[in-house]
């Protein structure tokens, strides 16, 4: 059984887990943010040295949220894609097949808008915003009255562990009407200013195997 936080937003049921992700149950919906696939590619491709085990760890986790809600869709809130279609887009498109039966929600990020041939990957539906029941779903967090779930800013507290150390997690930020993301891949930086600016949303900090609300 996968450790979960229950949430009540828009009216709604959602579950925050520490895979990075969230699980709207009654529409059984799972919502993710930052994937940034093809991002290692794209910085070997110029030259710079980055881990080649990123995506197939990113992609691991992903197929166990899969295996482990049973989702009838998935909305990526943004940046799905890193640089346009390259040889690790390639590698997504094969491991697609064995869940050919979801569909996919894509709202486009500034990194997604690099596309041109969203066509090519069958399932997929893109948009630039997205509203399901009463939650719209866009890129970037806005001050709205609307309910919204976003990503983009990869948010993450810093938390004070002993005298002389820090350590740096990602998390969950929640406030009366927004929920922001964190960045589902691993590979990303952690924006830990945001919070500091914006107190009024509550940190929901994840751990290794669970997730610690303030």
């Amino acid at each position: 059984m996968m450790q979960h936080v229950e949430l009540q937003f828009a009216g709604e049921t959602l579950w925050l887990n520490p895979l990075r992700t969230l699980f709207w149950p009654r529409k059984r919906m799972l919502v993710l943010s930052d994937l940034h696939l093809g991002k290692s590619a794209h910085l070997r491709k110029h030259g710079i040295a980055v881990p080649t085990h990123t995506l197939p760890r990113d992609l691991l986790r992903l197929q166990k949220l899969l295996q482990h809600y049973k989702p009838m869709s998935v909305a990526v809130v943004g940046d799905l894609f890193h640089a346009g279609f390259n040889s690790e887009t390639d590698s997504f498109k094969t491991w697609l097949h064995p869940f050919s039966d979801i569909k996919w929600y894509i709202v486009k990020g500034n990194h997604d808008k690099a596309l041109t041939d969203t066509k090519s990957i069958s399932g997929f539906s893109f948009s630039d915003t997205m509203k399901e029941g009463p939650i719209v779903f866009i890129h970037e967090p806005q001050n709205t009255d609307q309910p919204t779930i976003s990503g983009h800013i990869h948010p993450g507290v810093k938390l004070k562990v002993a005298s002389w150390q820090t350590l740096t997690l990602p998390c969950f930020l929640v406030s009366a009407n927004q929920i922001i993301l964190p960045a589902f891949s691993e590979f990303t930086g952690l924006d830990t200013e945001f919070l500091k600016n914006n107190d009024h949303f509550s940190p929901y900090i994840i751990t290794e195997k669970e997730i610690i609300s303030f």
